[in-house]
């Protein structure tokens, strides 16, 4: 039996190795993005919204199909652009409009297909408006209020509702599915499923910052910090995460760099979109296919149900062992 039970513990340290290994990383580069680079922020189906940053020409949005970028511009006299989130044809994001030679004002946006829509917030104190997540009528985001603070929204198309997380002060909202929506505040990051805050602590993230920027069903995805405590000035490293709802898992692109940062933006099922920074030092998109945790979950069920039915076929019977003790 005890070899059973060796081999059973070997098939699911294989099979953590193999789920770790499977993991498929895929680069995004838009062609006209310089060395600060790609940025996937939203994903939908088959389809990827992000931002790049070019040499000269400063930060432009795209959707990407798989093969083919599209350039997404905000309408003249729009400087730069952003795309933040993609739900079926609808994409938002927002964009700068210069208000002097030094200043800019940036408001939101609502795309469908050629129809352009701006989105200010209208709640009291809304300066700028930044979109971020969209889930079929509902767009989440934030706004920056007269003092520079941000502060998180939720627009059904018709209503701007105001929500900050109640323990951070203020709050930066990153996605949306269903009810759940998650972001993060100055002083952590949570999932609000419309009337509790659950704040989420990979327990691997040093005290400095943990943000959620994706949610999908029951999974979300985001980021967290460490430091190195004895390097001076101390170094930090950007490291991915994933949460099923009840475990975390680390999410590290294979070839960042030293100090490489992985920042992981959405999620659509099992696909995980963001960036990285290299090896050498620039800044580029992935998509990734994460393996489900099913099969360590059926090795950790087929476990004890081996080990009974050894034990079942080793046991004497009842009467052999009553001889036994007489």
């Amino acid at each position: 039996m005890k070899r059973l039970v060796k081999c059973a513990m070997a098939l699911c340290v294989i099979a953590a190795g193999s789920l770790a290994q499977a993991a498929v990383w895929t680069t995004i580069d838009h062609p006209s993005a310089g060395p600060d680079g790609t940025y996937p922020m939203g994903i939908s189906g088959s389809n990827i919204v992000g931002y790049y940053i070019g040499d000269g020409i400063g930060q432009r949005g795209f959707v990407y199909n798989g093969s083919t970028f599209t350039t997404i511009e905000a309408p003249a006299p729009a400087a730069f652009t952003w795309a933040s989130g993609i739900d079926g044809e609808n994409i938002i994001g927002y964009y700068a409009t210069p208000t002097s030679p030094t200043t800019s004002i940036t408001r939101g946006f609502l795309l469908n297909g050629a129809t352009f829509t701006t989105l200010e917030c209208t709640l009291p104190g809304a300066v700028e408006t930044l979109p971020t997540g969209i889930d079929g009528a509902n767009i989440v985001g934030l706004y920056y209020d007269q003092a520079g603070y941000p502060h998180g929204f939720l627009y059904d198309g018709t209503t701007y509702v105001a929500l900050d997380d109640p323990v951070g002060g203020g709050a930066t909202l990153q996605g949306i599915s269903g009810s759940q929506i998650v972001g993060s505040s100055y002083a952590r990051a949570f999932v609000y499923d419309g009337s509790v805050f659950q704040e989420l602590a990979p327990p691997q993230a040093s005290l400095q910052r943990t943000v959620a920027s994706g949610i999908d069903g029951s999974n979300i995805v985001g980021y967290y910090d460490t430091f190195g405590s004895n390097d001076n000035p101390p170094a930090f490293q950007r490291n991915g995460f994933i949460f099923d709802g009840s475990a975390y898992r680390t999410l590290n692109h294979p070839i960042a760099g030293p100090l490489g940062m992985t920042q992981p933006s959405d999620i659509d099922g099992n696909r995980v979109i963001g960036s990285y920074r290299g090896a050498d030092g620039n800044f580029h998109g992935f998509i990734t296919v994460v393996p489900e945790p099913a099969a360590m979950w059926l090795f950790s069920v087929a476990i004890p149900v081996m080990i009974r039915s050894a034990r079942n076929r080793v046991a004497p019977p009842a009467r052999q062992v009553a001889e036994n003790r007489s």
